[in-house]
């Protein structure tokens, strides 16, 4: 009788086994095939107030530190960079590093090109620890990391919002940059705003699971591989495989290292291949850039703005009155 209970209480611990096996699957399945656009949505609010005080000015730029305030963020902490001219120019919403944020700004320089842009940068919305992290942290930190990702995207449509307020900005001129960490989300929330006239994506790429792994600093190769798969399910919404395509009718411009030891080729021609036209891809015999790199981030936006040049993508006009 023993026997036969032991046995009868096998299988149904195997029952139970197989029926979360495949509950499980099912749910990853519909997951994955589900539309998360309303999600993502959902972390957006639009601006209610802004604060802004000067920081610097000279005769080519004045730079602002500019709080932004929503439903969804207490406080989004951005720079501001305006042309001394003054007249309606065309903006260049600026992302780079999770470490840099919004002092990427800074790296920008001041050329014949980038002196006929309003910048907007900001720090990511994120609190948690960003550098030394051990695998422990990493996984006490994941929900905050899931809140932040989702929030980033909202908060790229919550600095369109004021960009629009601005008398020195022309509406129709609205662009989004991201260099590295950022360029992820820049595909997303241009995808998201047809307010973004073009997205430039440089030294990103698309395929999250493959991304993580590719990154993951601990373990074997199958402990990474599994990493990168669970990460993906974590933030899917903020895949931009997912969004790309949204781009277009709009223009996009990606810009990846053929020698980049952190974003793998393959991740970057998937999310070329899912992109509608209009779209370019250029490549440099470069490894991953670090947006803290002054030189290599001011090269980059000289290229991003000639290429908005070429394309016949920039133009002026007279400005109303300033607000300042």
């Amino acid at each position: 009788m023993k026997k036969f209970s032991y046995r009868k209480a096998c299988l149904v611990l195997l029952c139970v086994i197989i029926f979360l096996i495949v509950i499980s699957a099912a749910y990853t399945y519909f997951y994955y095939k589900k539309d998360h656009t309303s999600n993502l949505l959902a972390h957006y609010s639009p601006m209610q107030s802004s604060e802004i005080s000067l920081i610097s000015s000279d005769s080519v730029s004045f730079v602002y530190s500019v709080t932004l305030k929503s439903r969804k963020l207490s406080e989004l902490h951005c720079y501001l960079r305006i042309p001394a001219h003054r007249r309606s120019s065309p903006v260049m919403i600026l992302l780079g590093g999770l470490n840099t944020g919004r002092e990427v700004i800074n790296l920008v320089g001041e050329t014949e090109l980038t002196q006929d842009f309003v910048f907007m940068s900001m720090d990511y919305p994120y609190e948690g620890k960003k550098k030394g992290i051990s695998a422990l942290e990493f996984i006490k930190q994941i929900p905050a990391i899931r809140e932040a990702a989702f929030n980033t995207v909202g908060a790229v449509l919550m600095m369109v919002d004021y960009l629009e307020t601005l008398p020195e900005v022309n509406k129709d001129q609205i662009f989004t940059t991201g260099v590295s960490f950022g360029a992820y989300f820049v595909v997303v929330s241009g995808a998201l705003d047809p307010r973004v006239r073009a997205v430039a994506s440089l030294y990103g790429g698309g395929d999250i699971s493959m991304l993580v792994a590719e990154n993951f600093p601990w373990g074997p190769r199958f402990l990474r591989n599994a990493v990168g798969f669970f990460a993906e399910l974590l933030i899917l919404p903020v895949e931009p495989l997912r969004y790309v395509h949204r781009i277009s009718p709009r223009f996009l411009l990606m810009v990846n290292g053929s020698n980049d030891e952190k974003i793998p080729q393959e991740s970057v021609q998937k999310l070329f291949e899912k992109a509608k036209q209009p779209k370019e891809l250029v490549w440099f015999q470069t490894k991953h850039i670090q947006p803290t790199r002054s030189v290599l981030t001011q090269e980059l936006t000289e290229i991003v703005n000639k290429w908005f040049q070429e394309k016949n993508l920039v133009m002026h006009k007279e400005s109303r009155d300033s607000i300042y």
